[in-house]
């Protein structure tokens, strides 16, 4: 195997991607999930590359765990036994994308390798470029661009694959039709309206969602999170006092309710005296919490360098280097917040360019 093996392998996946009629898919024919579509039409034309025997199949999977989707290697290998034929109509390619999601439901493990997959692929903005050169209208291309984005971001909240990369994928796509959307000298379109407001919404839900990558936590905690037991939001009133790990009211704040009743009885006068209670229990998971998030932004840089070494500076997406920027952005914040618990985090060569 070459050391240009893998960037042509990938390669090859993109132009798999690209080859599927998106507009067909759009019209509902098959009815297989997106999501999963993408990932077959990529590793589709290996598969056949397999089955010709022009291409070894510990190869394609060596590939594959290049990419962080090693969990894939089984359903592919039981694909190319199965394989008669080299030629993929967009028919059997539904039947596998309906199977590989069959797998990835029973088995949640494919759920991370199959977003590295995606992302490591470029699958979503290649297919959004495959719809480009499919249709010659720009309103008709920004409606079906918003119609195949919206699907793809159903897909991946479905089958759980709101992972940092392919999430911040989804996310930047959204982007990217968004600014097209609004750069229109049309404005009055009520369709196209109605997809600008759906795609923010789309981008802005994707950009919130639950990220966890060995157990990191990102999104707004609540009451019973873990990282939500370890945040306290009162307002301090005169007279608090500020213990390191956590923080001891002596007065909260008094309420007023408007028709001037007073419930200050309730908690206004609450005063509490004595020491702080002790902060060494909230303080370890503080540290735990910030740790996790650490290694969430480091794995999301590895997956965008390693998409970067993939593609070279010249031929990289818009979002690679955005995503590397806010990756290390977010490094840098779980860094500090660690020092400021008094638990410094080993520097890492990738962590700062």
């Amino acid at each position: 195997m070459t050391r240009e093996a893998p960037n042509q392998l990938t390669q090859q996946a993109c132009a798999g991607v690209r080859r599927v009629p998106w507009r067909t898919v759009l019209a509902g024919a098959g009815g297989a999930s997106v999501v999963a579509l993408l990932a077959v039409s990529g590793v589709g034309p290996l598969v056949s590359a397999v089955t010709a025997g022009t291409l070894a199949l510990p190869v394609v999977q060596g590939w594959l765990a290049n990419l962080g989707a090693n969990a894939l290697s089984g359903w592919l290998a039981a694909w190319a036994t199965s394989a008669t034929s080299t030629a993929l109509t967009v028919t059997e390619l539904e039947q596998r994308a309906a199977e590989l999601e069959q797998h990835t439901t029973a088995d949640p493990t494919l759920a991370p390798a199959l977003a590295a997959l995606l992302a490591a692929i470029d699958a979503v903005p290649q297919s959004l470029d495959a719809l480009a050169e499919e249709i010659g209208a720009q309103r008709d291309l920004l409606l079906s661009q918003y119609a195949l984005l919206t699907r793809i971001s159903a897909d991946v909240t479905r089958m759980g694959l709101g992972h940092a990369v392919l999430g911040q994928v989804v996310a930047a796509q959204a982007d990217r039709v968004i600014a097209a959307l609004e750069a229109r000298a049309d404005r009055t379109d009520a369709k196209l309206d109605q997809a600008l407001a759906t795609l923010r919404a789309l981008r802005d839900a994707q950009r919130q969602a639950l990220i966890s990558f060995a157990g990191a936590q990102t999104r707004d905690v609540t009451v019973g999170d873990v990282a939500g037991r370890d945040m306290h939001k009162p307002t301090l009133g005169p007279g608090s006092i500020y213990a390191p790990g956590g923080l001891y009211i002596s007065t909260m704040q008094q309420i007023e309710v408007k028709d001037g009743g007073n419930v200050g009885s309730i908690i206004g006068s609450q005063v509490n005296y004595g020491v702080a209670p002790s902060p060494t229990g909230s303080s370890a998971n503080a540290t735990t919490a910030q740790r996790q998030r650490l290694a969430a932004h480091r794995a999301t840089l590895a997956q965008y360098l390693h998409q970067l070494a993939i593609t070279g500076s010249a031929h990289a997406r818009p979002e690679i280097p955005y995503g590397i920027t806010e990756a290390r952005a977010g490094i840098a914040k779980a860094k500090a917040a660690l020092e400021a618990l008094g638990a410094r985090a080993e520097d890492q060569p990738e962590d700062t360019p």
